[in-house]
């Protein structure tokens, strides 16, 4: 079904770029992490402004519409944060470390949640800042080069 719309080639693409399978590069992280924190900070901003302008109470809608639509941002936040794990030779499960430890309740977020927020942070900055393995490893080819435009 898909070859009746789009070229077979370009629907296998689509579907590569968000599934969890790949390398990316450490530049390509850092600018789809880059664009999907912009992409949070404007949905966010037109949720309030859209609940301010129509004097929701309570924001139930507001916090209803952010969550559905901040799924597929998670989704996307995710699979390249996997496939950035792939490109440094780690399993993508070692991922849910960085999502799930700042979230868990430490002494009613005393110190120990400080610290476990700060190393999923260095986290995130080593992984913007370490070069992948190089050649191929269990995960798959090298990403090359940003194609020039």
């Amino acid at each position: 079904m898909a070859g009746r719309f789009m070229p077979p080639v370009e629907a296998r693409r689509i579907a590569a770029r968000f599934g969890i399978k790949g390398r990316v590069g450490r530049l390509s992280f850092l600018g789809w992490n880059l664009s999907l924190a912009l992409c949070v900070w404007v949905w966010v901003a037109a949720i309030a402004a859209a609940a301010k302008m129509l004097h929701v109470d309570g924001f139930v809608r507001a916090e209803v519409a952010a969550v559905l639509a901040a799924a597929p941002v998670v989704w996307l936040a995710l699979v390249i944060q996997v496939k950035r794990l792939h490109d440094l030779d780690f399993s993508g499960w070692h991922s849910l470390w960085i999502w799930v430890l700042p979230i868990v309740p430490t002494e009613a977020d005393g110190t120990i949640g400080t610290v476990l927020r700060l190393g999923c942070y260095g986290v995130m900055a080593w992984m913007c800042l370490a070069p992948g393995s190089p050649g191929p490893n269990r995960f798959g080819a090298a990403p090359g080069p940003l194609p020039a435009r």
